[in-house]
């Protein structure tokens, strides 16, 4: 005698909570993902980039140095506890534009760095040679504003570049774990 059986039945058709689950899981490990990759691409530095950009064209002048330093620096979280040393770059120096004299005070897209990046130090050099021997230095100034001006417009994308990289990868990988779980769970409906 021959039973029929219904166990298996419907199986293949119908979605089982597991796929629900499994998709879920895709679409909340692709958001961690991508989120990590937000997260690192908003730690850049934007302004030095944005900076930069405006700045590639601008005309230069010589200036001359009339004082630099660079000292090291502690500064004092909230808590009123030091958050760690870093070096910080002043300098001052005259440039003419248009017959008007500017007095300058901005090295660089950023006078501040931590301890162990050289180059403010370098600039330093530079900067200090100039002053003791009198040589003009350089400067880049907005022509539509000659009192904004920089001696060294000279961006690094080195140390950046590899973790815009890695966070533009996570991002885009991301988003495409969370699109291929949104998929796949309306193909489950």
């Amino acid at each position: 005698m021959s039973t029929l059986g219904f166990e298996g039945a419907g199986r293949r058709h119908a979605p089982t909570a597991w796929k629900h689950g499994v998709a879920a899981l895709f679409a909340l490990i692709g958001l961690a993902i991508a989120g990590l990759g937000a997260t690192i691409l908003s730690d850049l530095p934007w302004k030095q980039v944005l900076v930069d950009v405006q700045t590639r064209h601008w005309p230069t002048t010589d200036a001359t140095v009339l004082s630099v330093s660079l000292h090291e620096e502690r500064p004092f979280a909230a808590t009123g506890n030091t958050v760690g040393a870093e070096l910080v770059l002043g300098v001052s120096y005259q440039y003419s534009v248009g017959g008007a004299t500017y007095d300058g005070v901005a090295a660089s897209y950023s006078d501040r760095a931590a301890v162990d990046d050289r180059r403010l130090p370098t600039l330093y050099r530079r900067l200090d040679f100039a002053r003791l021997t009198g040589r003009a230095v350089p400067v880049s100034y907005d022509p539509h504003a000659p009192a904004s001006a920089y001696l060294a417009r000279d961006f690094d994308w080195r140390p950046i570049a590899p973790r815009a990289g890695l966070a533009v990868i996570a991002l885009v990988f991301g988003l495409a774990l969370v699109t291929r779980a949104m998929r796949s769970q309306r193909s489950l409906l």
